[in-house]
Order: structure tokens, then sequence, then C-alpha cells
């Protein structure tokens, strides 16, 4: 059974009940007082949502550690190494040698470097001008 809500400001609503007509004050204010409480309730109910997802993130955690495909990596070094060597399985790793960033799950480089995977579709190169550069641009045409 759900809590029952109390809406604010319900005896002066029920004193009001038996009205014909409101003003236009009062019905502002009755909306807004009812906004306001709705949005109260709306925050609550997103910080207890918050803490449900510390709490299954720490258990999560606890349970598996950080990656759930550590102890399968254990069991199935062969088939990992194979996969690995295909870009399907996951890396620990960037494959470029200077960068220490986690790879991007099923690839072998991370989100920066990811351009540079030719297999790869998803990603393009942005075309857009930077004004740093276009500055720089027009002072070498005009020099």
């Amino acid at each position: 059974m759900a809590d029952s809500i109390t809406i604010d400001g319900t005896d002066e609503d029920l004193a009001l009940s038996k009205s014909d007509y409101l003003s236009r004050q009062e019905v502002l204010r009755r909306r807004s007082r009812r906004v306001k409480q709705l949005a109260r309730l709306y925050k609550a109910h997103y910080w207890s949502l918050m803490e449900e997802l510390k709490r299954k993130h720490k258990e999560y955690y606890w349970l598996y550690g950080k990656s759930p495909f550590k102890e399968d990596e254990k069991k199935n070094g062969e088939q990992n190494d194979e996969n690995n060597k295909l870009g399907l399985g996951f890396q620990l790793k960037c494959q470029i040698s200077d960068c220490k960033d986690k790879a991007m799950a099923l690839t072998r480089f991370c989100h920066k470097h990811i351009l540079k995977d030719t297999n790869q579709i998803l990603y393009r190169g942005c075309n857009f001008p930077i004004k740093r550069s276009l500055y720089w641009i027009t002072m070498s045409i005009h020099a």
C-alpha cells in the first residue's frame, strides 16, 4: 500500500470549495502552492532513487569488482587473447603506445584515439574550424 500524500493548504481549499467563482489571485496562489509541493516531492523522489542507485552500485562493485569480465579473462586466457587480437574482447589499455587510458568496450582504442581504428565506423573526425586556427591562417595569409 502506497503512502498517502497530504496536499498543502487543504483547509484553505476546503473553505474556497463552496465558492462559485475564484479570483485570479486565488487560483494562481493555489496553483503555485501545488507546483511547489510537487517539485519538493519530485526532488525527494529523485534523491531517494540516487541513494538506491548508489547502494546498488556498491553492491555490484562488492560482488564483481571493477569489471565483471575479470574472472572470465583468467579462465579463458587463450580465447580472450584471440578475441583481443580481433578487437572483440575487453582491452585494459589503449593500443597507442604512449596512452595509458582504458580502451572503449569492444575496441582496442580509447576515446581520444578511436579514429586510429580503421575498422570502426561509428566516429568521424570533426571538420568544424576552430577560431584560434582561423586567426593564425588569416594572419599568415595577410603577412
